[in-house]
């Protein structure tokens, strides 16, 4: 169990096969047992509870928003062929000092540029004027 798990991400035609396999051979030597789920079925179970972490679930909602964001206006930005590709993008994201939403931009640290899908990003305090 452990190796087709393992390597179920990689080849998982064959895992779902080794599976099949497995569960048919199961269901004749114990017929009316109830069938083990699928690799992929398991995979992808809940963490357990003590694994989540709801401050930092919020941050990263924040900056998938700001992402989401940045990545729609680029995308206006290059059909107006104001820029020559998304991948030129240098973002400047402004925040309120202390508030959710710098916190969680500041606390990506250097993955903000890989966040943002951007080669250079800024996070800056957002002014009274703005």
């Amino acid at each position: 169990d452990t190796l087709s798990l393992a390597i179920a991400p990689v080849l998982p035609f064959l895992v779902e096969e080794l599976h099949m396999h497995r569960l048919a051979a199961s269901a004749a030597a114990n017929p009316g047992a109830p069938a083990s789920p699928g690799p992929f079925e398991r995979v992808w179970s809940d963490p357990p509870a003590e694994w989540r972490d709801e401050a930092l679930s919020g941050r990263w909602r924040l900056v998938c928003a700001a992402r989401d964001e940045a990545a729609r206006l680029a995308h206006e930005a290059v059909l107006a062929k104001r820029l020559p590709s998304a991948g030129e993008v240098r973002v400047e994201m402004l925040a309120t000092p202390g508030g959710p939403l710098h916190a969680a931009l500041v606390s990506a640290g250097s993955d903000l540029n890989d966040v943002l899908l951007c080669c250079a990003s800024r996070v800056g305090p957002l002014s009274a004027e703005a």
